[in-house]
């Protein structure tokens, strides 16, 4: 009786341990008492439990089904056996166990949020949901459900709503470091980066030594143009785990964006030395070689913007034919290119195709819709197709190559960028129409474009779409000017600008519109060759203007587009093209300011 006592006693000074969470002590109290009680089913629930706990779960599996079979009535047991399971990744089972759970205890509200876990890794969703609304019916306090609620309309992009759920599971854990990061991604996402912020600084307070978190304030601090905040930031996160690529990766951006260029290159290299396979390291390899004219190694890194994570914004199918690499003879065969990425870039890089015409190709072009017809007034090419053909309208070929894939094919440097003399034209008739219109030259004529197109489908260039596009406002001070100057702008969010813009900003007729006639680039274009100066931010009309060969100042951001490279005011891609330069991050104010000392003095002479 005495050594049943003994037992009974060792048993609840075991529990009594592991309810004050001293799990490893409790554990060993229990292995030794279950020698003298192998059936004992409170014993085994609470040994399978702590087991569990101790991260052992596959042990804490085979001693709560010891403990169900002796005592099929514990809905812990099933609950405890359900969490063990799941994270076994035996889903199924697991699934069954909470079930088993919820039988016995209808009410048992972290059976039910643990089984809607369960539903939603395996591909349930909705029935994931239901269970987290049900449990907040049995229990609305139950932190754990709105945590686990805002994580998976966070998944299902419901970001609005996930933030509410987040916000209440705070209201009752305030010192939920885990739930204030996913919410400060939730507000990243939704681009309410001072929110975001506040989350992510409020997990350092709570974790000090959360490295991925002060990587995730970095790169927030980097979207609203806190450089310096965003370099110390990771920095710390790298000095708190060194083998962070994508810290590494993150700081490359950050101090690319300041031009601290070859910091930014070393960063890169480090985060592919810590990753080989990191995609995104490989890609800003690449920007950061290009911007700094490393154009040997640059164009095959630039490769890396055909890997499926960077497609967005890529017109690229399978295809059955092979690439062209540049090594394969084009005498007697035809090659599909295909344009991709913006209409800026085709523009720019369709100067190759003629360059293929006279390696024996025959040459198909399948370009963006409002670029066909101007495409077709390129030298050597046989036939340009609108994008987005289907497989069986597509001609047959040979070879196919993606149009930017040219210069790594060329084995293009800085000494050997295809130009001879301006490749596109304008349609003569077209030309003579607008010079029609435009009637006598009294002034001289300049064209703007101030802002480039906005891509909704495409939330990853919103930021740089707003770094390189200027409100119109910012150019009054050219109002003044004897000039006529004629809006290139084309869609929106530019021309409602336009519209509400002018009066205040362009009395009377100084600022011409006629884009909204413009059905498509070889508008444009015609449109460009009656004018003696196209001033634009770095846009499509940029290219247009000169690939024509047409004089055009680019307006160019501070961290400018790798094509310009790096403390030039001019480029060996247009010959014609003159660029001026932000000295300072988002600061028009002066550019516009030394623009109209230049433009004085061009039109002295």
């Amino acid at each position: 009786m005495k050594e049943q006592q003994s037992k009974s006693d060792r048993f609840q000074h075991g529990v009594a341990l592991h309810q004050a969470g001293q799990v490893a002590q409790a554990a060993e109290i229990y292995r030794q008492l279950i020698k003298a009680l192998p059936k004992h089913a409170d014993l085994l629930f609470m040994l399978g439990t702590a087991e569990y706990q101790l991260g052992n779960k596959a042990e804490a599996v085979k001693l709560l089904d010891k403990a169900i079979v002796i005592n099929p009535t514990n809905p812990m047991a099933f609950s405890n056996r359900g969490n063990a399971l799941q994270e076994l990744g035996r889903l199924p089972e697991a699934l069954n166990s909470y079930n088993q759970a919820i039988r016995l205890k209808p009410d048992y509200v972290e059976a039910v949020s643990n089984k809607g876990n369960t539903l939603r890794l395996l591909g349930r969703v909705e029935e994931a949901l239901a269970c987290y609304s049900r449990s907040l019916e049995i229990n609305p306090s139950y932190q754990p459900a709105y945590y686990e609620l805002g994580f998976t309309l966070q998944s299902l992009g419901r970001l609005e709503e996930a933030v509410d759920c987040y916000g209440r599971a705070i209201e009752l854990r305030p010192d939920s470091a885990q739930t204030y990061a996913v919410r400060g991604a939730a507000y990243q996402d939704l681009r309410r980066f001072d929110d975001a912020i506040a989350d992510y600084q409020q997990v350092i307070t709570l974790i000090p030594g959360a490295a991925m978190i002060y990587n995730n304030l970095g790169n927030v601090l980097k979207e609203v143009g806190r450089h310096e905040e965003a370099c110390l930031r990771l920095t710390q996160a790298i000095e708190l785990q060194p083998d962070q690529a994508d810290a590494h990766n993150n700081l490359g951006v950050v101090l690319q964006q300041m031009r601290r260029l070859t910091e930014a290159l070393t960063c890169f290299e480090h985060a592919r030395g810590l990753k080989p396979d990191s995609v995104d390291a490989q890609w800003n390899l690449a920007l950061a070689r290009l911007v700094l004219g490393d154009y040997k190694q640059g164009w095959q890194d630039y490769e890396a913007r055909l890997h499926p994570s960077k497609l967005s914004g890529v017109n690229l199918r399978t295809y059955a034919k092979p690439k062209w690499t540049g090594a394969e003879s084009l005498v007697g065969k035809t090659i599909f290119v295909v344009a991709e990425q913006g209409l800026g870039d085709t523009i720019q890089f369709c100067r190759y195709l003629p360059l293929l015409a006279r390696l024996g190709a025959t040459v198909i072009l399948e370009s963006q819709p409002q670029l066909v017809d101007l495409m077709k007034t390129l030298n050597g090419v046989d036939q340009v197709l609108p994008a987005f053909l289907e497989v069986g309208q597509i001609p047959e070929y040979d070879f196919y190559c993606p149009l930017m894939s040219m210069p790594v094919a060329f084995e293009t440097t800085l000494a050997t960028i295809p130009w001879a003399e301006p490749y596109l034209h304008a349609d003569p008739a077209k030309v003579a129409y607008w010079a029609d219109r435009l009637g006598q030259r009294l002034k001289p004529r300049v064209g703007l474009v101030w802002s480039g197109g906005f891509h909704p489908a495409q939330p990853e260039v919103w930021v740089i779409n707003k770094r390189r596009n200027m409100d119109l406002a910012k150019l009054a001070p050219l109002k003044n000017m004897d000039v006529e100057f004629y809006s290139l702008q084309k869609g929106e969010p530019a021309q409602t600008e336009l519209t509400e813009l002018m009066s205040q900003n362009w009395e009377g007729p100084r600022l011409i519109d006629y884009a909204k006639e413009f059905n498509d680039f070889t508008d444009t274009a015609a449109l460009i060759e009656n004018l003696d100066l196209v001033i634009s931010v770095d846009t499509a009309v940029a290219h247009l203007a000169g690939a024509l060969g047409k004089p055009t100042w680019l307006l160019s951001r501070f961290d400018s587009c790798w094509r310009w490279l790096d403390q030039r005011d001019d480029t060996p891609w247009y010959p014609s093209m003159t660029l001026l330069r932000q000295s300072s991050f988002n600061d028009w104010d002066e550019v516009v300011s030394r623009l109209v000392d230049r433009m004085h003095d061009h039109f002295k002479r």
